[in-house]
Order: structure tokens, then sequence, then C-alpha cells
């Protein structure tokens, strides 16, 4: 894990996005919450050893997704706190999420919460925009804020980056639910068959 995040340029200490790069997407809220966060300076309860202001790996970005990213977080001037990472097998990307502080979904919709859904599997918070399926998906797993407002994103942002005590209750509540979401296909089968059952219809019957 450590050779993972020293080939990428990443501390100890940094939050992940591993969503998509399309205009579902408001990584320009979450460049302005970096840069409000630059600016503000280092909060007083962080200890000197630890690094300010937040890292970003962004995973999964095209070359031009790369490009576009890059081209909008310099306008921002927040460019070197940006690290990036291709498309990466399940594995490897479960134990970049697994390491990071949180992962960091700033979206304006979501209809399934996949890649919170992924994070919380892996132990991890989530900071995600209030909207479609993330408030379900996240629960007491994270912080949610409303889209657009990078006033609040660098709030939940600097929150759970550097209050460790707000952050161990975030990441127990993330492993809890991770242990509740443990269902496979199987298990939605049997689900399925009895509520049949309970109806009194066969599945056949029903389609």
């Amino acid at each position: 894990m450590r050779a993972e995040r020293q080939r990428l340029g990443l501390g100890d200490r940094y939050f992940v996005y591993s969503g998509r790069y399309d205009a579902r997407q408001d990584l320009g809220s979450l460049f302005r919450a970096l840069a409000a966060l630059s600016s503000a300076g280092r909060p007083a309860s962080l200890g000197a050893e630890t690094e300010w202001p937040p890292r970003l790996l962004l995973v999964g970005a095209s070359p031009d997704d790369r490009a576009a990213v890059a081209r909008a977080a310099a306008r921002q001037d927040v460019a070197d706190l940006l690290a990036y990472a291709p498309a990466l097998e399940p594995n490897r990307l479960a134990t970049l999420v697994s390491g990071a502080r949180a992962a960091v979904l700033p979206v304006v919709s979501d209809a399934a919460g996949l890649a919170a859904t992924e994070a919380i599997a892996a132990g991890r918070p989530v900071i995600a925009s209030a909207v479609g399926a993330l408030p379900e998906v996240v629960g007491p797993a994270g912080i949610l804020v409303e889209p657009r407002d990078p006033a609040r994103l660098a709030v939940a942002l600097s929150t759970a980056w550097a209050d460790d005590r707000v952050h161990a209750g975030l990441s127990e509540a993330a492993r809890d639910r991770a242990a509740a979401m443990q269902r496979t296909w199987a298990d939605v089968a049997r689900d399925t068959r009895a509520i049949y059952a309970e109806v009194g219809v066969r599945p056949s019957e029903r389609s």
C-alpha cells in the first residue's frame, strides 16, 4: 500500500475521487473548496506532521478528462494538490480507496451511488452531495452537503481531514454499514422467493 501511494506521489493522508468525469459531476465546486482551504491556512488543531491543504487522488480519468481537470484545477490554483491514477482493476482500486481519509463525491445527480457504495464497502467515510441516491447510500457514514456549495464542501473536507474524533466516528459508521451491506445475489434471490411465497405467487407467474 505504501509503495502504491509513493508511486502516485501521495502521503499517508489523502482524499480519493473515483466517480465519473461528465456533466453529472461537480469538480469545479471541489476545486473551489480546496482553494478556500488553501487560503484559510492550517487548522490550529492539525498537527504539524499532517499535510495541509488536503491532497486529492483522482482515479480513472482518460487523457482528455485529465487535461480538462488539470485546466479547471489550474484556474483555482490547486493543480499541485491533485494526483492521478488510471482506471484500475478492482483490487488495486479497493486498496487505494481503503487507504484514503475519505471518498469525495461532489455531484449534481447520481441515481445509483456506486462509488459511494464501493467506498463504504472499503470502510471509508464519504463526503458527497445530498442528491439522488447518495443520502440513502451514505447515511451516517459520511457528510452530505448541498450541491454547488463550495463553502460548505470546504467545511466538510476540513472536518474529515483534520478532526480525528469526527473522522473516527464516521469510519466506524462506514464499517458498520459495510457489514450490513454484505449481501450476495443468492441472498437477493432467496429474499425474492420469500416475498413471492408470502403473496402466494410463483416467480414464473409474475413474468
